[in-house]
């Protein structure tokens, strides 16, 4: 009697159109779902980090969160610590300020 289970789906079925037959280039774009995996993270961090205003630079398409994966690769080895190799330099980012500073008041920006 055939087994009423759906066949799982091979390997290759799961990998992102297009990319299955080549090495990712630095301009592609992936979505939330394949930079989280590529990042082994959840998708729910990738939205904490990009609210926070961490993380990786991100495209936004229209509704549409993307990663250039050239992105992705300069965030993750500017992480690295320790070992004696050469890493790729990565730009500091600058620093965020709270929330709570205080704005000008009219009187100062007059003086």
């Amino acid at each position: 009697m055939p087994s009423l289970e759906p066949e799982a789906a091979p390997i290759a079925a799961l990998e992102p159109v297009g990319r299955a037959d080549r090495p990712l280039d630095d301009d592609d774009l992936l979505t939330q779902v394949e930079a989280a995996r590529k990042r082994r993270r959840s998708v729910r961090t990738l939205e904490r980090e990009r609210a926070e205003g961490r993380g990786p630079p991100y495209v936004r398409d229209g509704g549409r969160i993307l990663y250039r994966w050239g992105d992705i690769r300069k965030y993750n080895q500017g992480r690295v610590r320790g070992g004696d190799f050469p890493r790729a330099p990565v730009e500091p980012q600058p620093r965020r300020r709270s929330r709570h500073r205080k704005l000008p008041t009219a009187e100062a920006t007059t003086a």
